[in-house]
C-alpha cells in the first residue's frame, strides 16, 4: 500500500477529485496501539508509524471495521477517517499486476514524461527505462512510471525524486487516462473489467452498487 488515494465524487459539481496520500505521512496512533506494537516487538520497525504501514497493521491487529472482507482496508479507512475528518465509503485496491493489465486492457496510455527515467531493482523484478517527453506506455511502462522516484539521467547522474515527485507522476497518468479512456461506451462494461483481472483487485463494491450507482455517477460525470 505505498500508493494510497482518495477519490472524491461531487455530484453536485460533476467533479470528481483525486488526492494522492504521501506514504511516509506520520500516524500518531492511541496509547491502545502504541502498546500492541510495543508488545509485538513492533514499535522500533523501520517506517511503522507510516501511513503506508497502516494496512499491514490492521491486518496484525485482526482489526474488525467497516469492510468485513478485509481487516487492513477497514483499519486504513477509519485511520483516513480520524485524520481528514472524511468519511470513506468504498473501497477498490490493486495490485501492480493489475495495474499494468488494466492499462493493456485499455492498450495503453499517452502520457509527457517530465524526465528520463532509468532504475533497476532485481529484488523486485523492477526495470524502468523511458525517455523524457511525449510517450505512449503500456502495462509495464506505465508501472515504471507510476513507481519511479529516483534513477540515472541520461549523463548517468543519479537524481532522488521522492515520494512527492511519483505522487505527481501518479496523478497525471491517471488524469491521462480518464481521459483518453473512460468514456460513455466503457463505463458499462465496469463488470465485466473487474471479472477479468480476477484476483489481482480487491474491492468493497459489490455487483449490484457496480450496476446501481456507480454505472450511473460515471454517466453523470
Amino acid at each position: 500500500t505505498d500508493t494510497i488515494g482518495i477519490i472524491s465524487i461531487n455530484k453536485s459539481e460533476d467533479k470528481i477529485k483525486l488526492v494522492m496520500i504521501p506514504r511516509d505521512m506520520l500516524v500518531e496512533y492511541n496509547d491502545g496501539i502504541i502498546d500492541f506494537l510495543k508488545k509485538n516487538d513492533l514499535y522500533y520497525e523501520p517506517g511503522v508509524l507510516k501511513i503506508n504501514y497502516t494496512y499491514f497493521l490492521g491486518v496484525r491487529l485482526k482489526y474488525e471495521g467497516k469492510f468485513s472482507n478485509s481487516r487492513g482496508m477497514s483499519f486504513l479507512a477509519e485511520i483516513l477517517e480520524e485524520k481528514f475528518n472524511i468519511e470513506i465509503h468504498d473501497y477498490v485496491k490493486v495490485n501492480t499486476e493489475g495495474f499494468v493489465k488494466i492499462v493493456d486492457l485499455f492498450g495503453g496510455v499517452d502520457v509527457n514524461v517530465p524526465y528520463h527515467m532509468q532504475y533497476e531493482d532485481p529484488s523486485q523484478d523492477l526495470y524502468i527505462y523511458i525517455e523524457e517527453g511525449p510517450q505512449h506506455l503500456d502495462g509495464k511502462g506505465a508501472e515504471g512510471f507510476v513507481r519511479h522516484r529516483q534513477g540515472y539521467d541520461l549523463e548517468g547522474n543519479w537524481h532522488e525524486y521522492g515520494d512527492i515527485q511519483r505522487k505527481r507522476n501518479q496523478i497525471s497518468l491517471t488524469k491521462a487516462f480518464f481521459e483518453q479512456h473512460i468514456t460513455l461506451a466503457s463505463i458499462p462494461k465496469l463488470p465485466e473489467f473487474l471479472v477479468t483481472l480476477g484476483g489481482s483487485v480487491r474491492t468493497s463494491i459489490n455487483a449490484k452498487d457496480i450496476i446501481g450507482k456507480y454505472i450511473g455517477i460515471g454517466y453523470d460525470m
